[in-house]
């Protein structure tokens, strides 16, 4: 099963992938932007875009999750990973569910000054600031549309390990369909 952790940048969707990734017989963290950053080796000297936007890195993904799938054999595969294109995520669940594959798709949502503290401070991935700042109002016109690929989780106001626990239950809801196990 694929937990696609989805939302803005600065939401948290790493730091809950590592939370959930350090549970006992947790779930592998699958990072599909390192097949961009592949991929953008190629194809730099000639278009310097969003990555996103290559038809080829976005069936690299699905291959790269199908393998994931396959190799956890019954297990979890978390991937935490903004896509706030509404058809490019769900043109990603739709083609990893017609591979037989179970996604379960998340997306976490926070109050967009929140987002902008969190992204000024970001000490991490502070080069990406502007980057990230421009996407805020991107996200905020895909949200709703987002939302209905599967549960919105909202982590304003809300402690980290109350975020963890609902995303946990939804995960352990989703393996009770399926008998699978994180």
């Amino acid at each position: 099963m694929i937990v696609w952790i989805n939302g803005p940048f600065g939401v948290g969707k790493t730091t809950l992938a590592k939370a959930l990734a350090v549970r006992p017989g947790g779930p592998r963290v699958v990072d599909p932007e390192r097949v961009g950053d592949v991929l953008k080796w190629f194809v730099w000297p000639v278009w310097r875009g969003d990555f996103q936007l290559l038809r080829a890195w976005r069936l690299a993904v699905v291959v790269e999750l199908a393998l994931a799938d396959r190799l956890r054999r019954g297990g979890t595969v978390l991937v935490p990973l903004s896509v706030l294109r509404p058809s490019f995520a769900r043109a990603f669940v739709t083609r990893l569910r017609r591979l037989g594959i179970s996604v379960v798709h998340i997306t976490l949502d926070a109050d967009p000054a929140i987002l902008r503290h969190r992204i000024a401070n970001d000490q991490v991935e502070a080069q990406a600031a502007d980057w990230r700042l421009k996407h805020i109002d991107v996200y905020l016109a895909a949200r709703d549309e987002l939302a209905t690929l599967g549960p919105l989780v909202r982590t304003h106001g809300r402690t980290a390990t109350e975020v963890l626990s609902e995303v946990e239950d939804l995960i352990a809801h989703a393996q009770a369909h399926l008998g699978r196990q994180l």
